[in-house]
């Protein structure tokens, strides 16, 4: 426990915490509310959301196939860790599988109403 900055830990988790314990004792005020949010977020930065994306996908494809990815951190004879597939695989499988699982949660949510 001593690597973990609380002061990063803490407050995610509280506002995890208050959420849980909304949605345990009103269930309809908490569903509104976080629906209320939704809506916001997607009204004022749904297009921050899709930009970002976008540039993501272009930045991770332009690394993979320029001279930057031939750059080798650490010297001449550093070893890499990854290969370039893997390097470009990596971020991309990761982004795929928070999206699914953001994805099936919204879905979720969606389907509640």
């Amino acid at each position: 426990m001593s690597n973990i900055k609380l002061w990063v830990f803490l407050p995610p988790l509280s506002i995890l915490v208050a959420a849980a314990i909304f949605s345990l004792v009103d269930v309809t005020s908490f569903l509104s509310w976080a629906t209320y949010i939704n809506n916001w977020l997607l009204d004022y930065f749904g297009w921050l959301y899709s930009l970002s994306t976008l540039f993501f996908l272009i930045i991770c494809t332009w690394v993979y196939v320029s001279p930057i990815g031939q750059l080798r951190i650490g010297g001449k004879e550093a070893v890499p860790f990854l290969t370039r597939w893997r390097c470009f695989y990596f971020p991309n499988h990761h982004y795929c599988h928070w999206y699914f699982i953001l994805g099936f949660c919204r879905a979720i949510w969606y389907h509640l109403h």
